[in-house]
């Protein structure tokens, strides 16, 4: 898909990339602190598929919005069914799992369109210039 419509250091690339990052930084959390982070990184999807109006009869584009739909249909039942006590009860755990194969599920899909339809790209990583070791390997620094 080209992103020729799109700037490389859109707002929404960066919001995207921070958002990434903050979600493996908060692994640790509450699922509910997680989900939030996930409903940022969909509509920050959604957002970049909307920049691609140009192409908007395009079959990838039409694709990904049809998958963006499911996707956010999905998180909304996911959403709806959250109990904040299957985190803290022994007795209720067991949903917790149930609960977070979903969630996977969910994720596993917005990083595949992500990836599907090119979203984000070295480039782009590039021009957002991030801190830490990863970025310095990405732009052939040493550490």
């Amino acid at each position: 898909m080209s992103r020729k419509n799109i700037p490389a250091t859109s707002p929404m690339s960066w919001h995207l990339v921070y958002s990434l990052i903050r979600l493996v930084e908060s692994s640790g959390h509450s699922l509910h602190v997680r989900m939030n982070i996930i409903s940022e990184i969909l509509t920050d999807i959604e957002a970049k598929k909307n920049g691609m109006k140009r192409e908007k009869e395009s079959p990838d584009v039409i694709e990904m919005e049809k998958r963006i739909e499911i996707l956010k249909s999905d998180f909304c039942i996911l959403r709806t069914g959250y109990q904040p006590s299957m985190e803290n009860s022994q007795y209720i755990y067991g949903k917790m799992g149930v609960y977070e194969s979903a969630y996977d599920s969910i994720l596993t899909e917005i990083k595949s369109i992500i990836e599907e339809f090119n979203l984000l790209d070295k480039e782009q990583l590039k021009e957002i210039q991030l801190p830490g070791a990863a970025h310095a390997r990405m732009n052939g620094g040493n550490l």
